[in-house]
């Protein structure tokens, strides 16, 4: 998502944790060399986030993602892969960088206890990315982002479009059209792929076409597998698809289920179906283990969606997941 929702399916290699850590770090990827970052305290959980304690939530989500501070907790509420073990070892510690911005973003965003202080952290944040791009970072994330822009041609705008789409949930709860839910996409999806071609050095135009329609095939495949999860508090299924089948919001919680449900379900599945297939060129010109990571994201998208299906309308409360065998079928999938 809750509506964590920038999900990459993959080998799980950090997530932030929700305890609390009672540690001081030193920000920068040079502290022990003087890097001029200030030390920063992180005594607090985001759990914690309020007006009040907001400057030690940010403290806390910015901290050094390279520190090994960062670690995986069964309290999350779900998994951001954001590398596999099958990637080149030098696009790990950017990856992780990356995956820390977003995450941390999103949980500021997530756990705020109401929409104006949510928006509030945002805009710290957004500040933090500003001066990065400026070499001026004061936070140990963002010295860690600013480090990466002497190497990498990354470019300011898509990580800004991540906080547009951010802030848009704290205004947006309902989607009416499915114009409008693409629309989204563009800003919580799409960025996410932009920024990880430009650590390929694949930021061409070639490659913008098939890696957008993934990164939004992923999100609505996210979308329909978070259908419990994610309602009442936001409702994704836009609602002129609930009026083609007779249905108002209401009647996702009758009992028995409208039959009409799952045929809704099958419809979303087989709206979302073409940006998988849209996307299968990017594995062949990415090619290498990098493509073949990307074809196994891809594969494991399009079961996740054969696993709503199967769901029908089972799927308003109770969660796909994919288990061992699935990952198995992936694989074999992805080498063919």
């Amino acid at each position: 998502m809750n509506r964590n929702r920038r999900e990459w399916k993959g080998t799980t290699i950090g997530s932030v944790s929700s305890r609390s850590v009672n540690k001081t770090t030193r920000s920068g990827p040079n502290a022990s060399k003087g890097w001029p970052c200030p030390a920063v305290s992180t005594e607090t959980s985001y759990l914690e986030i309020s007006k009040q304690n907001l400057s030690k939530a940010i403290e806390y989500l910015a901290r050094d993602p390279l520190s090994g501070e960062v670690r995986g907790d069964s309290q999350d509420r779900e998994n951001f892969p954001v590398a596999s073990l099958l990637l080149p070892g030098r696009l790990h510690h950017p990856f992780k960088i990356i995956y820390a911005y977003c995450r941390g973003a999103d949980n500021l965003a997530d756990l705020s206890p109401d929409p104006s202080s949510a928006l509030e952290a945002l805009d710290t944040w957004e500040q933090q990315l500003e001066a990065a791009f400026e070499e001026r970072a004061a936070l140990p994330l963002f010295c860690r982002l600013q480090e990466l822009l002497p190497i990498y041609p990354l470019q300011k705008k898509p990580f800004a479009d991540l906080l547009v789409a951010f802030r848009r949930d704290q205004r947006q709860t309902v989607y009416e059209t499915r114009s409008e839910l693409l629309d989204y996409c563009n800003c919580s999806a799409v960025p996410v792929g932009r920024i990880l071609l430009q650590v390929l050095g694949k930021d061409e135009p070639r490659f913008h076409e098939p890696a957008d329609a993934l990164c939004i095939g992923l999100q609505l495949a996210n979308f329909w597998q978070d259908l419990s999860r994610d309602r009442p508090r936001r409702e994704y299924l836009p609602t002129e698809d609930l009026a083609r089948f007779g249905l108002r919001r209401e009647s996702l919680d009758y009992r028995p289920t409208p039959p009409s449900l799952s045929k809704l379900v099958q419809y979303e599945v087989t709206q979302t179906n073409p940006y998988f297939l849209q996307a299968h060129l990017l594995p062949r010109i990415l090619g290498g283990r990098i493509g073949f990571e990307v074809e196994l994201i891809r594969q494991g998208g399009l079961r996740v969606l054969q696993q709503v299906v199967q769901r029908g309308a089972r799927v308003f409360h109770e969660r796909p997941t994919l288990g061992r065998m699935d990952w198995l079928r992936i694989f074999l999938r992805a080498l063919l």
